[in-house]
């Protein structure tokens, strides 16, 4: 009988493996450890894999060797990590990051390789580099292969192989962060300090751990690494993060992809390797339950261990959409965190937003320009979206604190602005519109804030859809109108409703004839929209 795991390491006797033997038998999940000694005997390993591989370890020494049979057995069995044979180079340390380098949000550190110390004579020369650095081994763990190079005595007495190495200017800090991920989802976050006399902060080396218990910084810290593990196409890592005392701004250290979890389990208090086996199971449900079952399950579960904002977007649409209790607990629960009771904390968290310029999360590239024309639109959003949900989540009118900012002007300049940008509207598309609607909640009953739905329908008209990016574009601009003006799904639409039945038909519409260009996303919230207007005609195909 075909097992649910196979995990393949060639030591099953390690902590990890033990641990995870140890709740499989909890959880009555039927697991194996498979060692994999070369490529020749592939054929026969690939016989009788469970429906899960987890990689963490084997015999094989080269990487296309691994990617391949990893490749191979991605046909039979969910395997963790994909990304092994997707992005081989995964485990290069100079990859990560020149990968990391493309994403705009994400700061990772000025690396350069060199295969002998010419080059890395020439780089000091350039002052590509300077004492100190560091110098460590491309691929490893642990903190082996890494060291600190203060002079040209230290850089003289490194050892050359084939494999060169990764240089780095050294960073100046405290101590590092791990934040272990696993299935988009982070549990916790871990500090980690170097020993006396030690500059590698690895608990391997003797450096201590301890939970990192600031909430806000722990929810930066796990969003940041969430979203470096979905840049990499990884489902199970541990993300390393650095604070750069002298630039003041959290950098990406680097990608552990086979990590290890005894020190974090012990520090965080999380059954880390029943988590593993948990999100296991949850793949190989995808062979048995439909996907609104798993969708439900998987945020159920994961619900103690998403960010903030997840946490918020999913409670918040699942009460106001279902009205389960849970949801209107879990809403509950964040309720401090989002919108402090302390009159004096939520005045300085709306004086710390509005000073922030939010980026979208979508869309960057062509949507950069108008970012740099309207700045303060996504802090003007946020401010008002905290004034809305406060009232339709928590029956709260923070409006008396929000004029302390003496901002009122700013959100009428705005919107005269917006009115007359045509363009910007139809690139910024939900941003805008969530404004407009924001400010005619925000301003209730004065008429000269109202929005005319046909306003956004003449324009939507006006758009193209000759790729992906116009079409969505166009989608999430009229399903955005028909949110706002359900209130975020607390209402059903009361005026206009021909025009925004109008809207949905024409989303339908554009699904339909451009299928494959539309994202899930995009379907589903057509779907949501459909139901929240109660037009009948669903394509569900």
């Amino acid at each position: 009988m075909q097992k649910d795991i196979t995990v393949i390491t060639n030591d099953s006797n390690k902590w990890g493996c033990r641990r995870l033997a140890q709740e499989a038998g909890k959880m009555k999940i039927k697991i194996e450890f498979k060692n994999i000694n070369n490529a020749f005997s592939f054929e026969n390993d690939l016989k009788n894999l469970g429906k899960v591989l987890l990689w963490r370890s084997a015999n094989l020494k080269q990487f296309p060797d691994w990617a391949t049979f990893l490749e191979m057995a991605s046909k039979k069995s969910f395997v963790i990590n994909h990304a092994f044979y997707k992005k081989p180079f995964i485990f290069n340390k100079f990859y990560q990051q020149e990968f990391i380098k493309h994403e705009k949000d994400l700061d990772g550190i000025e690396s350069f390789y060199c295969i002998n110390s010419q080059e890395v004579s020439s780089a000091i020369r350039e002052n590509k580099i300077c004492y100190p650095f560091v110098a460590k081994a491309p691929i490893g763990g642990h903190g082996t292969k890494v060291f600190l190079i203060k002079n040209k005595q230290d850089f003289m007495s490194l050892n050359w192989d084939e494999a060169g190495y990764l240089l780095q200017n050294y960073i100046k800090n405290d101590g590092d962060y791990r934040v272990l991920v696993l299935g988009g989802r982070a549990f916790g976050v871990m500090k980690r300090v170097a020993k006396e006399g030690e500059f590698r902060n690895n608990v391997s080396r003797g450096g201590s751990a301890y939970l990192v218990e600031d909430k806000e910084l722990s929810e930066m810290l796990s969003t940041t690494a969430v979203r470096i593990a979905d840049v990499f196409g990884i489902q199970m890592c541990g993300v390393d993060l650095i604070f750069d005392q002298n630039e003041k701004k959290y950098r990406f250290l680097e990608l552990n992809c086979r990590p290890q979890w005894e020190a974090f389990e012990k520090v965080t208090k999380i059954n880390i390797s029943k988590e593993i086996l948990i999100y296991c199971r949850q793949l190989i449900d995808r062979n048995y339950k439909k996907l609104p079952e798993l969708i439900l399950d998987y945020y159920d579960k994961s619900f103690p261990y998403l960010d903030l904002t997840k946490k918020r977007h999913y409670a918040s649409r699942m009460f106001l959409f279902f009205k389960r209790k849970i949801d209107r607990e879990r809403l509950n629960q964040i309720e401090d965190f989002y919108l402090p009771k302390n009159e004096k904390k939520l005045y300085e968290n709306l004086v710390h937003i509005r000073k922030q310029v939010i980026e979208p999360s979508d869309f960057k590239q062509v949507r950069e320009p108008f970012v740099k024309k309207y700045p303060t639109l996504g802090s003007l959003n946020a401010i008002l979206f905290k004034v809305f949900f406060g009232q339709i989540w928590y029956g709260r009118d923070i409006r008396p604190i929000v004029k302390k900012l003496k901002i009122e002007k700013e959100f009428i300049e705005m919107r005269q602005k917006l009115l007359v940008d045509k363009q910007a509207i139809k690139v910024f598309s939900t941003r805008i519109v969530n404004f407009l609607y924001l400010i005619e909640f925000y301003f209730e009953n004065q008429k000269e804030f109202k929005v005319d739905p046909e306003f956004f329908w003449n324009i939507s008209e006006e758009m193209e859809e000759n790729n992906y990016v116009e079409v969505s574009l166009k989608n999430y601009l009229l399903s955005h109108c028909i949110i706002n003006a359900t209130k975020f799904y607390s209402q059903p639409v009361l005026e206009n409703k021909d025009v925004y039945l109008r809207m949905i038909k024409k989303i339908e519409e554009t699904i339909e004839n451009n299928f494959f260009e539309t994202i899930l996303d995009m379907r589903i919230e057509f779907l949501v929209c459909a139901k929240l207007i109660g037009y009948i005609n669903i394509n569900e195909e």
